[in-house]
């Protein structure tokens, strides 16, 4: 379908305008936990180094966004607000691009419109877009999905049986090698996009009418070629292993993390106030809202197997599952690692729910039902991005207030010792990087204190009242604790 280009700037200053008001209150969340880890000494000298040299103070290779966060950092100090910028701007841009995809594909502009804002407002993706650390997934994951639409309309401009394809046609491929490369070297999760564009170019050939594995084959070689590299590269670069919620394990954790994953993207609330109603053992909440997010995916199932481009939309739910790993394959997979698998989902989701309607809202009445029910859903969906910003916001605010505080107890540690942060018992639940306690929002980003004390020589430990008597923590380390949010010194002794 050919769009009209004032509509589609039109639907685009739209979900510009409306992405900027519902993510506005976030725009200046500070650093905290492992946001720390990409916070650099002297950053006009860090632009281009993590693309041959690792992070220290992270065992991941994401190269462009290191890039991207020391320029920010030379410029702005540690004002966060370019950074969200330009995760906000990304995440716009990719639903706007699956409205834009989705109707391009034959579909309606209702169901491109209901997939793209899904995308935009959906509560799951909020962790992603609110982070200070995540330009690499969301960037990655525009950047992914733009390759494999690129390389779609390569395709299918070429029938794929053209010997002599045309000039116009060969800047599509190109493009899509560049996004796909740039992915990659955004964040390593973009791996999954190979694989995507393998099952994408084989059902391509596949619904031709001159089947050739030749030119499936070929077209794919300078991807393949081009994750070679990647992974030579980072192999050289990065010898150290991420911590053990990224280890890789093959059992019953791929399905949970699956249903995880799809459990939190369509959810009607926010998986925080999802999550606090099950530690709270509120059974009535917990089933209740299992019961809408069951309804929701019923009515998208049966849309989908209504609709007349099933072929289509089988693509689309394998793409949803091959885009999870290999994430799935992780110890624990966060709600973060779904933004991957989102812009399929959403697509599915805007498809799904108009095409079941189709013979059943026949009435002014069911009509009215069915506008009321996207509004709110819409609307609860926005509170719990403000939710979550809120959270995210209040975690950077005590970060900074704790540093402040335990930064003169630094010059006590002894040469080459340990600083102990002990968190006070406490029963409050924590989720994620949401609901986070006490010294817990310095949490895998401890080398701040490293940095901003000068002592390199130093460890700091993060450890709760309980586990205390079971570590081993050396004799004449530095005991810091919290009495309500004022850190106070408790001992140097430790308990060996």
């Amino acid at each position: 379908m050919i769009q009209k280009r004032n509509d589609i700037l039109i639907v685009f200053a739209v979900f510009l305008s409306a992405g900027c008001a519902i993510y506005a209150t976030g725009l200046n969340g500070a650093y905290f936990a492992d946001d720390f880890k990409y916070v650099f000494d002297h950053p006009s000298e860090k632009t281009f180094q993590f693309f041959l040299h690792a992070n220290p103070n992270a065992a991941f290779y994401r190269p462009i966004e290191s890039m991207v966060l020391a320029e920010v950092q030379t410029y702005f100090g540690t004002a966060t607000w370019p950074i969200h910028l330009l995760v906000l701007l990304s995440h716009i841009i990719l639903s706007f691009l699956i409205y834009y995809v989705t109707v391009e594909l034959g579909f309606s502009k209702l169901q491109g419109l209901l997939a793209g804002v899904y995308m935009l407002v959906s509560q799951a993706n909020a962790l992603a877009v609110l982070s200070n650390d995540a330009l690499s997934q969301v960037a990655g994951t525009l950047f992914g999905f733009s390759s494999l639409w690129t390389y779609y309309r390569f395709q299918v401009s070429n029938e794929l049986t053209s010997e002599d394809p045309t000039s116009d046609s060969w800047h599509l491929y190109i493009a899509s090698l560049l996004f796909f490369t740039v992915s990659l070297w955004f964040k390593e999760t973009s791996l999954s996009f190979l694989l995507a564009l393998f099952i994408l170019a084989y059902a391509i050939c596949a619904g031709s009418k001159q089947f050739s594995f030749r030119k499936y084959l070929v077209t794919l070689l300078p991807y393949i070629v081009i994750t070679l590299i990647y992974v030579f590269i980072r192999t050289l670069v990065v010898s150290g292993l991420a911590d053990d919620r990224y280890t890789l394990t093959v059992g019953p954790n791929i399905i949970v993390n699956v249903g995880l994953t799809l459990y939190s993207a369509i959810l009607p609330i926010s998986s925080v106030s999802l999550f606090s109603a099950f530690a709270g053992r509120n059974t009535f909440v917990v089933l209740a809202i299992t019961g809408i997010s069951i309804a929701i995916i019923a009515t998208v199932i049966l849309g989908v197997v209504r609709s007349r481009a099933l072929s289509i939309l089988a693509l689309l739910v394998l793409l949803t599952f091959v885009n999870m790993f290999p994430m799935a394959l992780f110890k624990h997979v966060s709600e973060l690692y779904a933004y991957n698998s989102m812009p399929t989902i959403s697509m599915l989701f805007g498809i799904g729910l108009v095409a079941s309607s189709k013979g059943f809202i026949q009435t002014k009445f069911w009509k009215v039902v069915a506008i009321t029910f996207i509004v709110l859903l819409c609307t609860s969906q926005v509170i719990s991005i403000q939710q979550k910003a809120f959270l995210m916001k209040e975690n950077g605010r005590r970060a900074c207030s704790l540093l402040v505080q335990i930064i003169p107890y630094v010059h006590k540690v002894p040469a080459n010792g340990i600083l102990v942060l002990l968190n006070p018992e406490n029963t409050n639940p924590e989720y994620s990087v949401l609901l986070m306690n006490d010294f817990d929002v310095l949490k895998y980003g401890t080398n701040i204190i490293n940095n901003l004390s000068g002592r390199n020589d130093i460890h700091i430990w993060i450890v709760n009242e309980h586990e205390r008597e079971k570590l081993p923590i050396p004799s004449g380390s530095l005991f810091l604790t919290l009495v309500g949010n004022d850190v106070q010194l408790m001992h140097s002794i430790g308990s060996n």
